[in-house]
């Protein structure tokens, strides 16, 4: 299984209704295409969600199509930074545990 972590740091506190917008529609997305568990936290321009996939191949198809790949082509106006993280994992982890896996280890792409 794998265990996908994100962060999202917004380039301005407005941002946050655009991408509220793009995370209910990812959402439901996600319950619908194997997901077998998510979450989210956060607060004014730090977001993180944290999901469980059954394989690689099927968080890749989820990432590149439908509301999240929309999401994506819209994240260089909405975001200064993301960072991503892929761990083989059974289970989800704490959030303590997670976003410092995420700052030492994750992928930064920054805007």
């Amino acid at each position: 299984m794998i265990l996908a972590i994100t962060l999202i740091k917004l380039k301005s506190p407005l941002n946050y209704f655009a991408l509220a917008s793009h995370y209910m529609k990812i959402m439901k997305q996600a319950k619908s295409n194997s997901c077998l568990s998510l979450k989210s936290t956060g607060f004014w321009t730090t977001f993180y969600t944290m999901t469980l996939w059954e394989s690689t191949e099927v968080m890749k198809t989820f990432a590149r199509s439908g509301s999240h790949l929309e999401a994506m082509k819209s994240s260089s106006k909405l975001a200064k930074e993301i960072r991503t993280l892929t761990l083989d994992s059974s289970t989800m982890m704490k959030w303590k545990e997670a976003k410092e896996k995420l700052r030492s280890s994750g992928k930064i792409i920054k805007y």
